[in-house]
């Protein structure tokens, strides 16, 4: 036997220092394990990434190399911490559908479809051996939004989300109603799929075909409720400033706050409402604070950062807002 690696994939994220595997991790689909099951190769994680490794002696292999183009690996990204859907830019809450990502020319790993991307990969359903559906669109069907796309034989599927805030799909193949299906929590479910084409097998001694995968953090327009314990504060200015031992960095555009005016907030109390001029990357460490300014404080207060479980989107204006309150 001579195993050697034949594809790998690098994971990396920006909203933090960490290692990516501390965020998530990929898992063979159920479908795509039990088809290597067959053949000599192995699925072994690594420090940085992800490795496919091959028996390039085997027969199977050979075998493989020759029908190349009718292959492909389907990993599932599963979810290691509560709020990391919240922290990436991929839909937000447990009931968002996946996105699906294939691997391009540029081997690196790219959004496929028409958002939002949709695929299916858990509750039994595997539909023409999970091979890639081509580009979703949306459309209406019985007066319900939709996602219609071409499954292999060119067989037309559509996805029926008229329940979909409820947690459930239908499912429609050439018009037929095949299943409705629940979706689960994002815990228990993939929040992407990864499809990456075998279109070409390294031979014995040549150099593996990586992939590299970088989900980028979430950008937000952060809301700041300012709210008086009973002080009576004017002249109120908001600054934000480098900190640590990188003075030198640059601060990001956008912090620049609006003037602060009267609003209310949900339990009734009244505030005042200061937002950024432009929405900001969420960081799980930030290289500056903000610091709030008035006449009444002895001191500047620092105000807290924009976190994963602070943020919410604005469907009427596609907005993404961090609130955060400050009680002062």
């Amino acid at each position: 036997m001579a195993y050697q690696t034949i594809l790998h994939i690098t994971l990396s994220h920006t909203y933090t220092r960490a290692q990516a595997k501390d965020l998530y991790t990929l898992a063979l689909s159920p479908a795509t394990q039990a088809w290597m099951e067959r053949l000599p190769m192995l699925w072994r994680p690594l420090n940085h990434g992800y490795a496919l490794l091959a028996d390039v002696d085997h027969p199977g292999y050979t075998l493989m190399q020759e029908r190349h183009a009718n292959h492909c690996l389907y990993l599932e990204c599963l979810p290691q911490v509560d709020w990391f859907i919240n922290a990436t830019d991929l839909p937000m809450g447990p009931k968002a559908a996946p996105y699906a990502f294939a691997g391009n020319a540029e081997e690196a790993v790219r959004p496929f479809g028409e958002s939002p991307y949709f695929t299916w990969l858990r509750g039994g359903l595997s539909y023409s051996q999970e091979e890639a559906i081509g580009a979703w669109e949306l459309c209406n069907m019985q007066g319900s939004p939709a996602l219609s796309g071409d499954a292999a034989g060119g067989k037309q599927l559509r996805v029926d989300m008229h329940e979909l805030e409820a947690g459930f799909y239908s499912l429609w193949i050439e018009g037929t109603f095949i299943n409705r299906f629940y979706y689960g929590g994002l815990s228990q479910r993939p929040f992407a799929v990864l499809a990456l084409p075998l279109e070409r097998l390294p031979a014995k001694g040549e150099a593996p075909v990586n992939y590299t995968w970088t989900l980028e953090a979430r950008s937000s327009y952060r809301k700041y409720f300012l709210i008086s314990r009973g002080r009576e504060l004017e002249n109120i200015s908001l600054s934000a400033e480098t900190v640590g031992e990188a003075p030198a960095e640059t601060l990001p555009e956008g912090l620049e706050f609006s003037t602060p005016e009267p609003s209310t907030v949900p339990n009734g109390k009244e505030a005042l409402l200061t937002t950024t001029s432009a929405p900001l990357p969420l960081r799980d460490s930030y290289n500056y604070v903000v610091r709030l300014r008035a006449s009444g404080l002895r001191e500047p207060i620092a105000l807290p950062h924009a976190q994963p479980n602070t943020i919410f989107p604005d469907r009427e204006t596609d907005k993404i807002y961090s609130v955060i309150y400050v009680y002062l």
